[in-house]
């Protein structure tokens, strides 16, 4: 292999996104249907949910600082959220537990989905591995040897959110938050440089990959 150029790129877009169905113990789901790749994305909001460091001062009799510590600030996880540009049922199914609405067709097709009945102490809440793709942008145009940045986090947990209708276009809205797993390992897509460090709720890399095919419907996975 011919050595690689190092690269500093800024992300930019939204282009890929793909959810991967999860079993409890955080394991990849068996197919069919264990995956959605996504294209309809506006926007993904990846804010660190930050433990802030507990601060002691100790207070002379003349109020001045005798003495002060702080612990250092500590990342708990990732919280995410995400505007889409279509009304995916399948996706929704995946990420909150929703059941479908199908057709009546020879092989039904989703055409929408029931919000989820979480009330109660019966609930079991839907997980899934999200990856995202940007862009790897250097001045005018995209990294012609590293020409995308791969986003992963191996364990997340999602709610539905607001959705306003109007006179304007739509944007389904989903919350989640991550956690880290550590039976995803290199998971089941081809592509992963190395496996996700025990403890890490995801990561980030430069990818020369091509991003997956999206669909408006299921995909599968061999585990």
């Amino acid at each position: 292999m011919a050595q690689a150029p190092e690269i500093c790129a800024i992300p930019l877009h939204v282009c890929r996104f793909r959810a991967t169905r999860l079993n409890a113990d955080g394991s990849v789901a068996e197919g069919p249907d264990n995956v959605y790749v996504s294209d309809d994305l506006i926007t993904v909001n990846i804010n660190p949910s930050i433990l802030v460091g507990l601060e002691t001062d100790l207070i002379g009799g003349c109020g001045c600082i005798v003495a002060t510590r702080k612990d250092p600030d500590r990342l708990r996880r990732m919280d995410f959220s995400i505007n889409n540009g279509a009304l995916e049922p399948a996706l929704m199914e995946m990420m909150i537990g929703a059941d479908l609405i199908e057709d009546a067709s020879p092989s039904p097709v989703p055409i929408g989905f029931w919000y989820p009945d979480q009330v109660g102490c019966s609930f079991v809440p839907s997980a899934v591995a999200v990856e995202f793709w940007a862009d790897a942008w250097v001045l005018d145009a995209a990294d012609p040897d590293w020409p995308y940045i791969h986003f992963l986090f191996p364990r997340t947990f999602w709610q539905i959110g607001p959705t306003t209708l109007g006179n304007d276009f739509a944007q389904p809205v989903v919350n989640g938050f991550s956690r880290s797993n550590p039976e995803w390992g290199v998971g089941p897509h081809d592509g992963q440089p190395e496996a996700v460090p025990a403890g890490s709720p995801g990561g980030v890399w430069y990818d020369t990959l091509d991003m997956p095919t999206a669909e408006c419907g299921y995909q599968t996975v061999s585990t």
